[in-house]
């Protein structure tokens, strides 16, 4: 594990403690350019993906969660000095979320702000069961920290997830809203929704909105509230990550009255399993959330299907063009599709220029791109 801690050269600055997504290399840090001088930075990254549940892995003795915990509180007491009302704030993504919940409740901090935290690990479908390494070293060492949040009298927590991951979805839904804890979900936002955020209104822009209670942009990026329909959520995890039935789900659809875009999320889930009724449900998801890239290219599949090649490309251009796959979005599959379509065309032009868009959204994806070219390239 490594720290490094950027001092503020202003007196009484705020502290924000950075723990690190995973799969960042060690020696570099999640959003080491994102706070400038007038924070006190605290940057924390792990090994191995631990989920930062190994302490410092031999280090100083601080080999466990609790004497990591002191650990860090020492260094927050330290950058805090003698200063009164210094605000500290312990922020992350993914596994970083993770790592601001768990030492953030510990360490007493005044603001824990998560972006698609897991809860409970070991989940089917989680990030902790797919990117950990050293999994069977940490069978006994996974904390409670729902009981932690519900425990908590301290500090204000933020939890904001993504609705097109059923499973961030479905742990906020677990949960209630009360003083101290406040959830948010952002409609087709995806797991890795800070990467959204920081380009929608900017994290660091966000985080200072919930600290210094502006209450601008909270309000601004919270637009959904799939957390609150707990039964949806459950049905919607596990037709994706266990049964594939869709049973429950239709038995939601009759019984609810249920907002268009929460409607479409069980949709696109029918128009998967569904062979009599595919083109309808995918068709129906497709009209009540237009703009959500799953729904898109799922009905574009339904378009091609039915040789209407045109109508395909109308609705694959515009997810094409806010592709990233550094937000995590499944748009390989809107470029197959989009360049399966021009191809029938004959239309040279849209073919080229989106074979080559491709290429620059994947650059830093070889494999991706090596399918690609092999495929598609001339």
């Amino acid at each position: 594990m490594k720290i490094h801690i950027k001092e503020s050269s202003l007196k009484g600055a705020d502290v924000i403690i950075i723990f690190s997504s995973a799969n960042v290399p060690l020696g570099k840090f999640t959003g080491s350019n994102l706070f400038g001088d007038e924070w006190n930075r605290v940057y924390i990254n792990t090994e191995d993906n631990d989920w930062y549940l190994r302490g410092m892995n031999g280090d100083l003795g601080i080999d466990d969660i609790d004497s990591l915990s002191i650990y860090i509180s020492s260094i927050v007491k330290k950058l805090v000095g003698n200063s009164t009302g210094c605000k500290t704030v312990f922020f992350g993504s993914s596994m970083g979320a993770f790592g601001a919940l768990l030492y953030g409740l510990k360490c007493n901090a005044d603001y824990i702000i998560a972006f698609g935290a897991e809860i409970t690990l070991g989940r089917k479908g989680g990030f902790f069961e797919r990117e950990c390494k050293v999994q069977n070293e940490l069978v006994n060492v996974k904390p409670e920290l729902q009981k932690l949040i519900n425990d908590n009298e301290r500090s204000q927590i933020h939890l904001f997830s993504g609705e097109n991951n059923s499973l961030d979805t479905l742990f906020l839904a677990e949960l209630n809203d009360s003083k101290k804890l406040k959830r948010y979900s952002v409609i087709n936002a995806e797991h890795v929704v800070v990467k959204e955020l920081q380009i929608d209104v900017g994290i660091k822009n966000l985080i200072e909105d919930i600290v210094y209670d502006k209450k601008d942009l909270i309000n601004q990026v919270s637009n959904g509230f799939l957390f609150n329909f707990p039964d949806i959520a459950k049905a919607l995890y596990l037709f994706d990550y266990q049964s594939k039935d869709s049973s429950d789900l239709r038995s939601i659809l009759s019984a609810h009255n249920l907002p268009n875009h929460i409607k479409s999320y069980v949709y696109r889930r029918l128009a998967l399993s569904s062979e009599k009724d595919k083109d309808h449900y995918s068709m129906a998801a497709y009209n009540l959330n237009k703009v959500c890239g799953k729904n898109a290219i799922i009905y574009a599949r339904t378009l091609i299907k039915m040789k209407k090649y045109k109508e395909a490309l109308y609705i694959l251009r515009p997810i094409a063009e806010t592709a990233s796959i550094d937000i995590g979005k499944p748009f390989f599959q809107a470029f197959t599709l989009l360049l399966d379509a021009a191809k029938i065309l004959k239309n040279d032009n849209v073919y080229q220029y989106y074979f080559f868009r491709a290429l620059e959204v994947l650059k830093d994806n070889e494999n991706l791109q090596n399918k690609l070219i092999k495929k598609y390239g001339k």
